[in-house]
């Protein structure tokens, strides 16, 4: 962190404490420091860089002034405290940010050796880091000892006595479901001395014949249907008002197995029926990850329009990134996976717009004009494109012309002198070159256009080929001519045009093996309708140098 502490200029006796480690100061509004009264300032005048090593100031454009301690600053060079800043009609302190006060007692405390006190957080911390290891040392012994501390030996011998009750309790339950389901005995018989034998004849067959002098007793009536003779228990956790239910139950069946001819209440019986149901039971648990059998439908969109708008959404991307290229060999093979998708059309038309290939793009707002339906949006959006085109064609192919001086009666509109800056690309491996041209249209008092009448500027950029060729620049450029509206009032007013982009990136240069160019300059023509009001270049003979221009395509049919 570092201040600047103005002396003179729009921000005199304030002082902005800067925080980031690049500050950009210039007269452009996307600076970080934005100057637009100074007109001496360059669009991007120098840069404040702030890394390991120190401060660091260094111009941006070759053609800017900045004074560093009252010498032109030459290069980059560090900062230190105290030094001043001169920039047009701004002078600037650069400060530590602690001031010199500061800096005087820090050098003084540091040449006091051995004597360095490091006050009162410095201790503070080591208590604190003492008081939680103590802390969690008394944690450790807690949870080893805190059985012995908090179970005292009558709770502990209530806790046993109650579990042996609870597994006594659980064993009874058990035995008697037992005996409950133990199948009943079989018819008895008597042998010859009138002694009782039980049948071992199992329930479901017929008894053997009898032995002869065997007197044959009779068989005990069979329980009614609805008086179930067992009961099946399944351990499980149930509910107090089940536990009576199932207690019940057992009950009614052991009194039903010692006398089958017991006469049960009707609510006995449904007891011991649900509970035989209920114990019974056996459900197979649903599985959380069963598929459907049947499957939702299908969408009916066609998955081709899905690709088409993530193929066009890279389109669109590439283009703002300049790499018109890559745009375009991806709309172009839009077309043939989806034809007749007109957004690839309008797509298309609008990167060949914006890369100044007027003539292409006014063939392709005609082919999405021909495909479009007649009340569509796309409908309208391309007979825009034809007239946009067509008027830029024909303003490209103008003649250029002398510009007589302006008559006092009938002044109208003047172009500034443009401001060219280029920008180091050296940390950027997409592009090769990169220049911004700012300019502003000046309309003189006493004009005789019309607040809202609109202006058209046609810039363009020239290349000069190793032969010493003069041709239209073959960057990344955008679309041209630019619009614009005379503002209100009568006198003197201006409309800026500013950031107007010069793109080479380094793929075009790779391409580019037969024909070598380098930048040569600009053209800048200023029309109100067909009336050229002004033009200006640098250098001066593109103003008679008659480009060719391809001829406009005929009307598509």
């Amino acid at each position: 962190m570092y201040r600047l502490i103005f002396q003179t200029g729009r921000h005199a006796g304030r002082s902005l404490a800067v925080r980031q480690s690049v500050l950009v100061v210039g007269r452009a509004p996307e600076c970080h420091l934005s100057f637009p009264e100074e007109a001496s300032l360059s669009a991007r005048h120098f840069r404040i860089e702030e890394n390991q090593a120190g401060v660091f100031v260094c111009t941006l454009d070759p053609d800017s002034l900045l004074k560093v301690n009252g010498e032109p600053l030459l290069g980059d060079r560090p900062l230190h405290e105290g030094d001043i800043l001169e920039v047009g009609a701004t002078r600037m302190r650069f400060s530590e940010g602690r001031g010199e006060r500061g800096v005087r007692e820090e050098r003084r405390r540091l040449a006091l050796k051995g004597k360095v006190s490091h006050g009162v957080i410095q201790p503070m911390g080591t208590l604190l880091t003492l008081g939680l290891a103590l802390g969690e040392l008394l944690l450790v012994w807690l949870l080893f000892i805190w059985p012995q501390v908090w179970i005292s030996p009558e709770t502990e011998a209530a806790d046993l006595a109650r579990a042996e009750a609870i597994r006594a309790q659980q064993a009874a339950e058990t035995n008697a479901v037992a005996a409950a389901t133990q199948p009943a005995p079989g018819p008895a018989t008597t042998d010859g001395g009138g002694t009782a034998v039980a049948d071992a004849t199992p329930a479901g067959t017929s008894p053997a014949t009898p032995p002869s002098g065997a007197t044959s007793l009779p068989a005990p009536t069979a329980p009614q249907a609805a008086k179930p003779t067992s009961v099946v228990a399944t351990p499980t956790d149930l509910s107090p008002e089940m536990m009576a239910a199932r207690a019940a139950a057992q009950d009614a069946a052991a009194a039903l197995a010692a006398n089958p001819d017991a006469d049960l209440s009707a609510e006995t019986n449904a007891t011991v029926a649900a509970l035989a149901l209920l114990q019974d039971a056996d459900f197979e648990p649903a599985s959380p990850v069963t598929p459907l059998s049947e499957l939702p439908p299908l969408s009916n969109a066609d998955p081709r329009i899905a690709d088409a708008q993530r193929l066009l959404a890279q389109a669109d991307a590439a283009a703002q990134f300049a790499d018109y290229d890559e745009a375009l060999r991806i709309v172009e093979g839009l077309h043939a996976s989806a034809p007749g998708f007109l957004p690839a059309y309008e797509m298309h038309a609008r990167i060949l717009e914006a890369r100044g290939q007027l003539n292409d793009a006014l063939v392709r707002w005609r082919q999405l004009k021909g495909l479009a339906p007649a009340d569509s949006t796309f409908q309208a959006t391309a007979s825009d494109g034809i007239e946009r085109m067509q008027k830029a064609i024909e303003l490209s192919q103008a003649a250029p012309v002398t510009v007589p001086a302006p008559d006092a009666a009938t002044a109208r509109a003047t172009i500034r002198k443009p401001e060219v800056q280029k920008l180091p690309t050296d940390d950027d491996d997409d592009l090769a070159e990169m220049r911004v041209l700012s300019t502003a249209i000046d309309i003189e008092a006493g004009s005789s256009l019309r607040p809202g009448d609109r202006l058209d500027l046609f810039i363009e950029f020239f290349d000069r080929t190793t032969a010493g060729d003069i041709l239209p620049s073959r960057a990344m450029v955008q679309g041209s001519p630019l619009e614009r509206t005379v503002p209100g009032g009568t006198g003197a007013r201006s409309i800026p045009v500013d950031n107007y982009t010069y793109v080479v990136p380094r793929s075009l240069l790779a391409r580019d093996r037969t024909t070598t160019t380098v930048y040569y300059g600009y053209r800048i023509r200023l029309y109100s309708g067909t009336n050229l009001l002004d033009a200006v270049a640098k250098p001066r003979k593109l103003l008679e140098l008659a480009i060719p221009a391809t001829p406009a395509p005929a009307p598509a049919n």
